[in-house]
């Protein structure tokens, strides 16, 4: 969800004040990231939101509450990613040393530089 501000954009902190002055009695409400500019509201270990600030406009995530289950979150995408591409990768190099074009031109390379420098 995204809110178009008319007024000018708070600032991380005075946002981070404003939430947990209104939801810290139901949830938990914290900074996040490396410059603290993101904000994690929790409701459960699984359940929270991401609230960021941009320009004139409030951004609000759905978001995976625990920073370890992003991480792991994130390295499972990523070694999907890796093992699909994997096999592709594999029969590539397989396919190109089988192919008798390569092997024809490496011969002949190879004879060239045999009679040039044998």
């Amino acid at each position: 969800m995204k809110i178009q501000l008319s007024k000018a954009a708070p600032t991380a902190k005075d946002l981070l004040d404003r939430l947990k002055k209104r939801f810290s009695n139901q949830y938990a409400v914290e900074a996040s990231g490396w410059s603290q500019e993101r904000i994690v509201i929790k409701e459960s270990y699984l359940v929270g939101a991401e609230v960021s600030i941009r320009e004139q406009e409030i951004s609000i995530e759905s978001a995976r509450a625990s920073k370890f289950e992003r991480i792991a979150t994130g390295l499972g995408y990523l070694t999907a990613f890796i093992l699909f591409f994997i096999p592709f990768m594999v029969r590539e190099s397989q396919t190109a040393q089988s192919r008798p074009k390569y092997k024809a031109l490496e011969l002949e390379i190879g004879n060239f530089l045999k009679q040039e420098f044998n």
